[in-house]
């Protein structure tokens, strides 16, 4: 039943709409899992709009992302929307990454897939080039890889890419790692 009216929610794409239903999760682990299961369902527009909730959810109350973040790092490599992914991707540039090591190594790997992809949207690489440079606070053995990928990029990529690309490569030359990005409670 809840299921269904979620899906009645969804049809409206109103930021306020979208707020609204983030609100209601917050205090509703269940509508949480929901969500969830409907952004990795991959229905068109339904499915992005429910992971657009998910990131609103996670930005009232960022302690609700600890319960999703395991399934959430695990569906990334499977998911074929490009929105959801960027709604779920983003989530992750802003919050503490994952603490466990499993989920941490298949994220990297995702963000990686995804910013040498020539497929992705700007935005999916940037929160990419963000969240790998938040890991080289806590993996700085990845910072050559990443710096070796971004320069590649900025080579060849769009103007977006680029700023964002020569900003972080110039952070990575100038050794200015990151904050611990996996500790709870890590300044934004």
């Amino acid at each position: 039943m809840l299921r269904v009216e979620v899906h009645k929610q969804l049809n409206d794409s109103s930021r306020a709409a979208i707020d609204m239903l983030a609100a209601k999760a917050v205090r509703s682990p269940e509508l949480r899992r929901i969500l969830l299961q409907v952004a990795l369902e991959e229905v068109p527009q339904v499915s992005s709009r429910a992971s657009r909730v998910i990131e609103s959810c996670v930005q009232m109350s960022p302690a609700t992302l600890s319960e999703l973040e395991t399934e959430m790092v695990r569906a990334l490599p499977c998911i074929t929307d490009a929105a959801v992914r960027r709604s779920l991707l983003k989530i992750f540039t802003t919050h503490p990454l994952p603490g466990d090591e499993d989920s941490q190594g298949l994220l990297m790997d995702s963000c990686f897939r995804y910013l040498t992809s020539a497929e992705e949207p700007i935005a999916v690489k940037v929160y990419c080039m963000d969240i790998l440079y938040r890991f080289t606070a806590h993996y700085p053995e990845i910072a050559k890889e990443l710096m070796l990928t971004l320069e590649e990029m900025v080579r060849r990529d769009s103007s977006a890419i680029c700023f964002r690309g020569n900003f972080i490569l110039k952070q990575l030359r100038l050794g200015n790692l990151p904050a611990n990005p996996t500790a709870p409670g890590h300044p934004q």
